[in-house]
């Protein structure tokens, strides 16, 4: 057990020299959430959010602290990525779901709009990229009957015209 500390706080002391240093970020938060040490590993987060403009670090980022159950730490982090990279639709894609899930449904119609709208210019320059317009559409979340969240979304007339223009 003590070999393993050590190992923790050889690493720890590289990420604090490194912080943007995604890999060991996540290796590390692994090793905290392995011993349970969830402070820990949600501050590795927190610093590596705070430091790195990396939108694969930031969406790497924003699933860890799904993993801890954080929904306003994941909205942080693809909100940040939104403004890093904001004609990512993948990005405001994912926005529109958490900020459905926080039940701020105008703001969600909102993000997936811009989703849909970046989705199209992309689908101009590459045919086989995917299509958030369809995606969205089809997305088993809105199927869900039981879902009070799918309701809501279906009854935004901004969210109604997005689905009604599918292609």
């Amino acid at each position: 057990m003590q070999n393993f500390a050590n190992q923790l706080n050889q690493m720890r002391a590289e990420f604090n020299a490194a912080p943007t240093n995604a890999p060991l970020a996540f290796n590390l938060f692994g090793a905290y959430m392995q011993v349970r040490m969830t402070n820990e590993a949600r501050s590795i987060i927190d610093l590596l959010l705070v430091n790195s403009t990396d939108p694969n670090a930031l969406m790497m980022g924003a699933n860890c602290y799904n993993q801890l159950g954080d929904m306003g730490k994941v909205e942080q982090a693809i909100s940040r990525l939104v403004t890093l990279a904001p004609n990512n639709p993948e990005a405001w894609y994912d926005l529109g779901w958490i900020q459905a899930m926080t039940g701020r449904i105008p703001q969600s119609a909102a993000s997936f709009k811009h989703a849909v709208e970046y989705s199209d210019e992309r689908l101009k320059k590459q045919t086989n990229a995917n299509n958030l317009r369809v995606m969205l559409s089809n997305d088993p979340r809105l199927k869900d009957a039981a879902n009070p969240i799918a309701a809501l979304l279906r009854g935004n007339p901004d969210f109604q015209s997005l689905i009604k223009t599918n292609l």
